[in-house]
């Protein structure tokens, strides 16, 4: 992806290092991304698996990781769903849940 084999290293805020080829040059770089689409709140009229099947391309085509998709759910299934998830894993938070054991089919 980078010329002359430059490597980029995490840093914070958005930030990157990137060393050119060992040597002791760096550069910051500042890395912003977009997402991809949105995903509405949950309407508890709508069929749940398909609304799940949506986010999970949501989850796709923005590189979302597995530590990220119960976070990125428990933010888009709006308040009265998520006060229903709550109860349901009590007296565990569904934050500390994995993405499969968060969702009931």
């Amino acid at each position: 992806m980078f010329a002359n084999k430059e490597q980029v290293q995490g840093g914070q805020n958005g930030e990157a290092t990137m060393a050119q080829g060992g040597s002791q040059q760096q550069q910051t770089l500042y890395i912003t991304s977009s997402n991809i689409g949105k995903v509405p709140e949950y309407n508890s009229t709508e069929d749940f698996s398909l609304y799940l099947e949506r986010l999970e391309q949501y989850f796709i085509a923005n590189f979302i990781d597995e530590d990220r998709k119960v976070a990125v759910l428990l933010t888009v299934i709006g308040s009265h769903t998520y006060r229903i998830l709550r109860d349901l894993c009590d007296p565990v938070l569904p934050k500390n849940k994995s993405l499969m054991n968060s969702v009931v089919y």
